[in-house]
């Protein structure tokens, strides 16, 4: 366990054999959530929350499609999951 303070700017240093772990670098990106157990830090990939987002997207669709009609939510799904495949392909 690792014990750091936070400076009167709300930065604190994670620790470099994290970071190397991590293959966090100078200007990675890190996600920030708070949890119930306190905050989690993720290293932040635009094709994953891409992904998420699309996935998101998907169930909102299936799940109330009578805003657009049947007939466009199925184009928007196939759409979606085209964009799905595209973004996994890249990775």
């Amino acid at each position: 366990m690792v014990i750091r303070k936070i400076d009167h700017l709300g930065r604190l240093v994670l620790p470099k054999d994290i970071r190397n772990s991590m293959g966090l670098v100078d200007g990675s990106s890190l996600e920030i959530l708070a949890t119930e157990e306190g905050i989690l830090l993720k290293k932040y990939s635009v094709e994953l929350s891409l992904i998420s987002d699309i996935e998101n997207l998907q169930r909102s669709v299936k799940g109330d499609n009578s805003y657009v009609g049947q007939d466009k939510a199925v184009q928007i799904q196939k759409c979606l999951q085209e964009a799905l495949l595209l973004i996994k392909q890249t990775n």
